[in-house]
């Protein structure tokens, strides 16, 4: 009886250290956690740890009903570096991912960000918009079409029964010097001939720095207008332009 007691005992201790684990990395108690909202994803910034400092680990309600959704490389000035719902449904928590009817999804990329399985039937397509990553590695398996980035594309690794797309419209970060986080592509997508943009592009960010808008070449003579484009014949990249601080 002794030994069930003292075994049940080690059980609960190792229960309670599991669940002092934060939702995309480990942490001590001690350290502070804040969460928010941003856009239609919830989050999760740990200052102080050491692999995921801004993690996503849920969407909103408001998230459900969109056809097309945008995960954001920033928040609050600070990178994502993590999107994780496996650890929060694991301990018996409900997340919205899998409640999702975008048939839509935008995402940076696959590293570092360890993001997990859009569980959503309706899902069509997902498009890659910055460094997709290995990928092999991909852990998506709900989506007919995968957009990526030609550079990024190594057929060796594609997955059977994807349809890869490679993405016609690019807009580089064109940072100044050696300022920003060292990302090439601040978006990408495929857009059909005459047709405009799905979404609009997330807005680059620079250190010192503020974004002036897009431009037809990288020395910035002539700014766009994405809001009026058209897509014409062949690939189309447009460039950022900064303004020091």
């Amino acid at each position: 009886m002794k030994k069930k007691i003292i075994f049940l005992f080690v059980i609960v201790v190792m229960l309670a250290s599991l669940l002092s684990l934060s939702a995309c990395g480990c942490r001590t108690q001690k350290e502070e956690v804040y969460y928010g909202e941003a856009g239609f994803f919830k989050y999760r910034y740990t200052p102080n740890d050491k692999y995921y400092k801004m993690c996503i680990y849920d969407v909103t309600e408001e998230a459900l009903d969109q056809e097309v959704l945008v995960v954001p490389y920033y928040i609050d000035g600070i990178l994502v570096d993590g999107i994780n719902r496996d650890f929060w449904e694991g301990i018996g928590f409900k997340t919205n991912f899998g409640y999702l009817t975008a048939k839509k999804v935008y995402v940076p990329s696959i590293e570092p960000l360890g993001i997990k399985k859009f569980d959503n039937r309706q899902l069509e397509t997902i498009v890659f918009y910055q460094h997709v990553g290995r990928i092999d590695m991909l852990l998506f398996g709900t989506a007919d079409n995968y957009v990526v980035i030609e550079e990024y594309y190594d057929e060796q690794f594609a997955h059977e029964g994807i349809n890869y797309i490679m993405a016609n419209f690019l807009l580089l970060n064109n940072y100044p010097s050696d300022n920003g986080d060292g990302e090439k592509y601040a978006w990408a997508d495929y857009v059909p001939t005459g047709e405009g943009l799905s979404v609009m592009p997330i807005e680059p960010i620079c250190e010192g720095y503020i974004f002036s808008g897009w431009y037809s070449e990288p020395e910035c003579a002539h700014k766009v207008d994405l809001s009026n484009f058209k897509m014409g014949e062949g690939d189309t990249t447009f460039y950022a332009g900064w303004i020091e601080k």
